[in-house]
């Protein structure tokens, strides 16, 4: 009786049981072991601390994607070394979440705690910086990584940590921090090396502070501020390497660093004549040097060529003034002279500009025969940008026939003969030129049959298709008249150019083109981007009367034809209305759409450029 008495109360028959505790609202009360449900994150949450869970809790925590993951996430990197797959999983919760005020203790450990010994806190703070510049958080630590020496074990972080400060606009302590980066002194230059082990060292030390100047240099671009603006005109000089991410960072900074290049190109600007005499920067003495010294023109060069990205006429009597010196060379490597002079600088802003009150001194300039042949060459090409008449037409069309003169100056002159001429009378001439090369092709065709040896005949043969192309560049030129005298001063005749095909401009030409029939497909469309560079450099004289056809270029504007987009992106500054929103937001998305094609990276440079422009002109 006693065993059967207890085996009840084991069992609870025979006895009254407690009642089970009651839900309170919908909650439902779980039983002490009860094992959590796998789409609950507090199942994976607690497994973290386990290595051998820790891979799959992560990867249940991802998909989930429960904010309450964050923290304790944070803490499993933390006490786990770090690993960079934690991390990656709380940056991609907190982003949809927008939580990053709870992620932000852990990135911030992960930029300003890097040790560059170990590989996976490199790999953190680099993940970490590119988040906290999505979620414009924790600018003392980036700028704290920014700002460390640099090492080739960190510069992939580092970057990654100033590319971020880039996204801080309006943080004044941001532009601070990365203004003291590109004030940095540069290492010693590895040409100046005494022997090659010598170099490879200097060009490695010289290659990491190029890297972390230049990211400084593109994050000061998208901040604008306007304390910057010393600091990269000083860059311009100190990095010369640096060129084109400063061009851009001084454009898109605006009218105060205007005003820094005015002054350089004047030579009044205190803190770059200071740098010029500390450096030496006015004169090459060879890369030891140990040569002779030779004065260079680099401080007129480099602030006039930027100068001309402002489009402000205001300038046009410096730049001139330029003109009065003698060509130099803005640099040499390895003891020789670059190939180009102050004067390309100035006609190269000049020409941006459209300054038509430089018409007649350029004018004098290169119809003068005793003139440096380079400097007659970029003059002319200049001159059809801001010519307003027919003046030196005449004398063009001589220099391009002229079989004795400089081939440079002789297709700069042609180009420039055809985007002035207005007079189907040029035309003939255009076709008499390309006949003679074409006859002349003829003769070497015929040569090459008879040459003796394999050797002769291919040279022979190469003379002759060299002939050809001289023809038929001569004959796309028609295209530039032929379209000028249609269009006359009828603005949307011009506009409608951006439509034009192929096939429509090789019927308009066929009278003038005996041998288009031949012509492949890139010299066909070759005629089209004659006809609209014609067009845009109409368009863009007629400066505010063409604002309307303002969408028209900025939709074309996209163009993968680099010849195109040249003639589209000199003409929009002078014809747009300021302040010009969708200038930025349409060449934004022709810069977009060129990502990822490396023969398009000059030309998105310019691109970037004159949106640069259009950020603040007229604001």
């Amino acid at each position: 009786m006693r065993a059967l008495f207890v085996l009840l109360v084991v069992t609870g028959c025979g006895s009254k049981q407690p009642a089970a505790p009651q839900p309170i609202g919908n909650e439902r009360v779980r039983p002490e072991r009860e094992q959590r449900s796998p789409s609950d994150a507090q199942t994976w949450i607690a497994k973290l601390d386990d290595p051998r869970e820790m891979e799959r809790a992560a990867s249940e925590l991802e998909q989930l994607g429960d904010p309450r993951a964050i923290k304790p996430l944070g803490e499993a990197w933390l006490a786990q070394g770090r690993p960079v797959r934690l991390l990656q999983v709380m940056i991609g919760i907190a982003r949809p979440h927008k939580a990053w005020d709870v992620a932000l203790p852990y990135l911030s450990r992960a930029v300003s705690e890097i040790d560059e010994t170990n590989p996976r806190s490199v790999d953190s703070a680099q993940k970490a910086a590119d988040a906290l510049g999505e979620a414009k958080l924790g600018a003392a630590a980036l700028i704290e990584l920014a700002e460390k020496p640099v090492s080739k074990k960190t510069i992939a972080a580092q970057i990654a940590a100033i590319r971020a400060l880039g996204k801080f606009a309006g943080n004044a302590d941001v532009a601070k921090g990365l203004v003291r980066v590109i004030s940095k002194d540069a290492p010693a230059h590895p040409r100046t090396a005494p022997d090659k082990q010598t170099g490879r060292a200097l060009e490695e030390r010289y290659g990491l502070y190029l890297a972390v100047t230049g990211a400084s240099v593109n994050a000061l671009a998208e901040l604008r501020a306007p304390i910057a603006a010393t600091p990269l005109a000083l860059a311009l000089y100190r990095t010369p390497e640096l060129f084109t991410q400063v061009r851009r960072a001084l454009v898109a900074t605006g009218p105060t660093a205007k005003t820094e290049l005015r002054q350089a190109l004047v030579g009044k600007n205190k803190a770059v004549n200071e740098l010029f005499k500390t450096q030496k920067l006015g004169q090459y003495c060879g890369d030891h040097g140990d040569a002779p010294c030779q004065p260079v023109s680099a401080m007129t060069f480099y602030a006039a060529i930027v100068l001309g990205d402002f489009h402000d006429p205001a300038v046009v009597p410096d730049l001139l003034a330029v003109l009065q010196a003698r060509p130099l060379p803005p640099y040499y490597i390895d003891d020789q002279p670059a190939p180009n002079s102050q004067f390309h600088a100035v006609f190269d802003a000049l020409a941006k500009l459209g300054a038509a009150d430089a018409a007649a001194p350029t004018y004098k300039l290169w119809r003068n025969n005793k003139t440096d042949v380079m400097v007659r060459a970029v003059a002319i090409a200049a001159y059809p940008f801001i010519a307003r008449d027919a003046a030196g037409v005449a004398e063009l069309g001589k220099i391009a026939a002229d079989n004795a003169a400089d081939d440079q100056l002789r297709m700069d002159a042609a180009t420039a003969f055809a985007q002035l001429s207005t007079d189907k009378r040029d035309i003939a001439l255009l076709v008499s030129l390309a006949k003679k090369y074409f006859d002349a092709a003829a003769d070497k065709t015929k040569q090459a049959a008879k040459q003796p040896t394999e050797r002769d005949r291919k040279a022979s043969e190469r003379a002759a298709k060299a002939y050809v192309g001289y023809a038929h560049m001569f004959l796309t030129h028609t295209a530039r008249i032929d379209l000028a005298i249609r269009c006359k001063r009828d603005i949307s005749c011009y506009a409608d150019t951006l439509k034009l095909t192929s096939d429509a401009i090789a019927t308009t030409l066929k009278p003038y083109i005996a041998d288009l029939a031949s012509w492949t497909a890139d010299e066909k469309r070759g005629l089209v981007a004659a006809a609209i560079e014609r067009a845009m450099l109409e368009i863009g004289k007629q400066g505010d009367k063409a604002k309307q056809l303002t969408e028209p270029l900025l939709d074309a504007a996209s163009s993968d034809d680099r010849a195109i987009r040249g003639a589209i992106l000199r003409a929009l500054p002078k014809i747009a209305p300021l302040p010009c929103p969708a200038c930025v937001a349409k060449l934004d998305n022709a810069i977009k759409a060129a990502e990822g094609k490396s023969s398009l990276g000059d030309l998105t440079i310019e691109t970037m450029v004159v949106r640069n422009y259009f950020t603040w002109a007229g604001r």
